[in-house]
């Protein structure tokens, strides 16, 4: 289930699935925990007044995904096969996630049917963003930053 937070860097609303102990913001990369989600309270990785790291790729996520749907009480299961990780994503903000680098094999449950697609995600390079979009026909975007180009 996802909680509505606010990032701790950058003051936006982020949904934050509780069955992670970590996420990180989808507009500015900031690490938000669990407890400190719950409890109200933000545990920020950095003292107070400090710059935000720039370009810190390593530190932040590199999957973003968005689903936009006619349905907006039916989430998608998005499964990535090399961890066995399972995240619901509803329609609505984007979910950032952190994954191990290198090609990942992603499966995506929409509306009962299964999709899959091969990303490389890159330690050095911004996050890879998906666009998931549900209506009579579902498609699937994956949008890679500048220049990278997975091998597939």
């Amino acid at each position: 289930m996802f909680i509505n937070s606010r990032c701790p860097n950058c003051g936006s609303t982020v949904p934050f699935d509780n069955t992670r102990e970590i996420m990180f913001c989808c507009y500015c990369g900031g690490r938000l925990d669990k407890t400190s989600v719950i409890g109200g309270v933000f545990n920020q990785q950095m003292p107070v007044g400090a710059p935000a790291p720039v370009n810190n790729y390593a530190a932040g996520p590199n999957l973003i995904v968005t689903y936009q749907s006619q349905y907006s009480d039916k989430p998608f299961i998005l499964s990535i096969l090399q961890t066995k990780e399972a995240v619901s994503i509803n329609p609505g903000p984007p979910v950032a996630l952190r994954l191990n680098p290198g090609k990942q094999k992603l499966f995506f449950n929409v509306n009962g049917k299964g999709y899959v697609r091969v990303v490389n995600i890159s330690p050095n390079a911004g996050p890879v963003r998906i666009l998931v979009t549900s209506a009579t026909v579902t498609q699937i975007y994956i949008q890679y930053p500048s220049a990278v180009m997975p091998q597939v």
